[in-house]
């Protein structure tokens, strides 16, 4: 079983924050031997400022929600060309 694969698997059944951070650990040992701080990362959809995304993505209505008004935000330029 891959090291990823199995990172997967420990955090779905983590039950707790230190369950999570303990597999997180042991993930950053196997692939770095160090801490998790010394993994290379990204920041989520390459952003450190990515609360509002994420958020979002929380529930479906807030997607659908999201989805509507960049729609509608949209068809502001648009408009204003046309006249």
């Amino acid at each position: 079983m891959s090291e990823s694969l199995q990172l997967f698997i420990e955090l779905m059944n983590s039950r707790n924050l230190h369950e999570v951070g303990t597999a997180l650990d042991d993930y950053a040992q196997a692939q770095v031997g160090g801490q998790l701080s010394d993994l290379p990362f990204r920041y989520l959809g390459g952003r450190e400022n990515n609360r509002g995304p994420v958020e979002v993505m929380e529930s479906v209505e807030n997607a659908a929600y999201e989805k509507i008004m960049n729609g509608y935000d949209a068809l502001g330029p648009v408009e204003i060309h046309s006249s």
